[in-house]
This record gives structure tokens, sequence and C-alpha cells, in this order.
């Protein structure tokens, strides 16, 4: 949308990817000659309703820069919820980011790199029960390291396996 927001007001935007004709997952890149705040309700269109989650708008400056780190809180991988990890590249060159997990009690479960293209994002689905293994994790976190590159958001997701309805966890410094 190219139309302009008087200063001072707010702007909903619904269906902002169908808008576009696409069916695809990613983050919106928003340009703007002001200073704005982005938010969105991302949702699942479901049988008896929808699934939201709420996310922040980012800046590249927002993000991790190569040696800096953040944590991703309250993850859960059982029977009844599954934990997703992720990586957003908002910078102009290659980025790896390194996410080690833990249980609970502090103690390390392993760790894996998901090397990003600029300005695109990779999710790591159950990479507790996918990469090590586990699925009886009532508690943990993530500490996810920037190797290469600048301007990454990291981000964990806990999903309700009987619903599908998503949690999403932003990184903390």
């Amino acid at each position: 949308n190219s139309d302009p927001i008087p200063q001072g007001e707010s702007g909903v935007f619904s269906d902002l990817v169908g808008q576009m004709d696409l069916e695809e997952s990613g983050h919106l890149k928003l340009e703007t000659d002001q200073p704005f705040i982005f938010t969105a309700r991302i949702y699942n269109q479901a049988p008896n309703g929808t699934f939201r989650q709420y996310m922040d708008g980012y800046t590249a400056t927002h993000g991790l820069s190569s040696g800096q780190e953040a944590r991703l809180p309250q993850l859960v991988q059982n029977g009844s919820f599954r934990a997703n990890v992720g990586a957003a590249n908002m910078g102009s060159s290659p980025a790896a980011v390194r996410f080690t997990l833990y249980r609970g009690d502090g103690s390390q479960v392993g760790s894996f790199t998901l090397n990003i293209p600029p300005r695109q994002w990779r999710q790591d689905a159950e990479p507790f029960r996918r990469r090590f293994g586990i699925n009886n994790l009532t508690a943990g976190y993530a500490v996810a390291r920037v190797t290469s590159g600048s301007g990454v958001i990291v981000y964990a997701s806990v999903v309700d396996n009987n619903t599908n309805d998503a949690t999403t966890f932003p990184m903390k410094r």
C-alpha cells in the first residue's frame, strides 16, 4: 500500500501477503521516510476460528551482529508441544547463527548452525527431537550466537500439538 498515513494516526492492513497474491512465508520489508512503529498479527484460519501470533517489527539495527548472542526461553518438546527456532537476516550479506540447545537444568543438549542468505529467513523445526532425539523436554532454552553477518533477529515458537496454536518467543539479550 502506498497511501500515506498521516502523522499520529495508525493503519491496519489486512492480509498483506494475500494482497500481493502470495502464499509464502517469510518477512516483509517496509520502507518509509518517517519514523514508524510496525507490529503484526499473524494467523492461521481453522474451521472454528483463527490461531494468532503477535510479532514486533524490527529494523536491521535491532538485530544481532557477529559475536553477539540472545536467549530464547520457555522451550518445550514432548508429546503435547513442539519447539522451533529460527532467524531472519535483515542484513545485506550472508549470516550464520549457531543455536545451542539446553535443558531447563542448564545441561547442554547440542549445537547446530543455520546459514541465512541476505534478506531471508530460516526456521529449524523441532531441533530437540529431530537433531538430538529428545522428545521429553518440559523446560528448555536456546542460546543463539551470530557467527557471521549483522541485522539478525532470532526467535522461537512453541506449538500445541493438539491445536497447532503457536506461541512466539522473541529474542532476549
